[in-house]
C-alpha cells in the first residue's frame, strides 16, 4: 500500500469529548477490554485479532428525537495546523498528501446499529420488499 503523509484535524485547546458512557450503563466498571470510541460506539473484544463487536449507543432508542439529541462531535472549529504542516512536509519530500474523509456510512450504522440503520434507510426510501 502506498503511504503518503497526512494528519487529521486537531481539537481546540480545552476540548472535552461528550460523555458517551451514559449509553452503556450495563458496561460500567468492566475489566474485559470494553471501550468507547470517539463516535460513542462501544467495543467488546471478540477474541480474534483486532476485531471487536460493535455495540451501538442508540441500540435501545424508541423515538426519533433520541437520534436528533445524540451528541455527534462538531468539528467545524477544529484546527487544521497539523494537517497543513504534514502536507507541506510531504511536498518537500516529493511525496503526496492524504486525508481520509470517507467514514460517514460506517459511522452512521455503527452509532445506530447495522440492522436498524438499514431497515430505517429502506423505509425512508419507500422500499417495501428486500429481495
Amino acid at each position: 500500500m502506498d503511504i503518503g503523509r497526512g494528519a487529521g484535524l486537531r481539537p481546540p485547546e480545552g476540548y472535552t469529548p461528550p460523555d458517551f458512557s451514559i449509553y452503556f450503563p450495563e458496561y460500567k466498571n468492566r475489566e474485559d477490554g470494553f471501550y468507547i470510541d470517539t463516535n460513542g460506539c462501544g467495543h467488546k473484544g471478540c477474541g480474534f485479532y483486532h476485531f471487536t463487536e460493535y455495540i451501538s449507543p442508540l441500540r435501545n432508542i424508541t423515538k426519533f428525537e433520541e437520534i436528533e439529541e445524540y451528541p455527534f462531535v462538531d468539528k467545524s472549529n477544529w484546527l487544521d495546523d497539523e494537517l497543513i504542516l504534514e502536507c507541506q512536509k510531504a511536498h518537500e519530500e516529493g511525496n503526496y498528501a492524504v486525508i481520509f474523509v470517507g467514514h460517514m456510512y460506517e459511522s452512521a450504522w455503527q452509532v445506530r446499529g447495522y440492522e436498524e440503520f438499514l431497515i430505517r434507510s429502506l423505509t425512508i426510501f419507500g422500499i417495501k420488499k428486500f429481495f
